[in-house]
């Protein structure tokens, strides 16, 4: 089984990593590594790209607790170097990160976050309240932007802790952690500028839709 180091390591580039296996996949290839820095397309967030030696990797999937990297092309077992795409992962993490500070702060009314979706050009974090007597609070997509980029700039540390049977918790300061698998920025300042496109309340959930700048 791959050894999942994006969950442990900031890093984007890695030598001797082992090919244990190459085939047939959809439309292309996948290959299986004894340990890998890409993350996998899902818990809201993108998929790292990359390269496995000279191999571009154009997409990475967790398919029946395999991670698999996607290629147009096959490859020969053995030792390589690996690199994901730096840009592609600094974005996807930025846009994560501001998902998570997004949730901290509106989950402090009382609001429940119950989707998250933090690709590049469509991030959103949606919100439910628990009870009838806890009411949508009446942002505006102005100052809610305002209110987070004070957060932003305080550069709150990430913390990250593990339940008891293993998961991975990720919180910023002293905000509730939330269950993750995503990669973040090591302290809030990291996530940029954050701008609020959008606040909608439909159909008894509250919509914030984000990006990064």
């Amino acid at each position: 089984m791959t050894r999942l180091l994006y969950l442990t390591h900031d890093e984007t580039s890695l030598d001797n990593v082992t090919v244990l296996d190459c085939f047939a996949y959809e439309a292309g290839y996948a290959i299986e590594l004894d340990r890998s820095l890409f993350h996998p397309q899902g818990g809201g967030q993108k998929s790292d790209t990359g390269h496995i030696g000279d191999l571009p990797i154009v997409k990475v999937v967790l398919d029946q607790g395999r991670l698999l990297h996607l290629s147009q092309h096959p490859i020969d077992k053995g030792q390589y170097s690996i690199t994901v795409d730096q840009d592609v992962r600094q974005l996807n993490t930025r846009l994560h990160s501001a998902g998570h500070l997004i949730a901290h702060f509106i989950c402090q009314s009382g609001l429940t976050p119950v989707k998250a979706h933090h690709w590049p050009g469509e991030s959103f974090v949606s919100f439910e309240s628990p009870h009838d007597d806890i009411l949508f609070p009446d942002y505006t997509p102005e100052q809610l932007t305002v209110d987070i980029n004070q957060i932003v700039a305080s550069a709150l540390p990430r913390g990250e802790t593990c339940t008891d049977d293993g998961r991975r918790n990720i919180a910023f300061g002293d905000y509730e952690p939330f269950l993750c698998g995503g990669t973040h920025v090591s302290d809030l300042s990291g996530i940029g500028s954050v701008e609020i496109t959008s606040v909608r309340l439909k159909r008894g959930k509250l919509k914030v839709s984000y990006t990064v700048s």
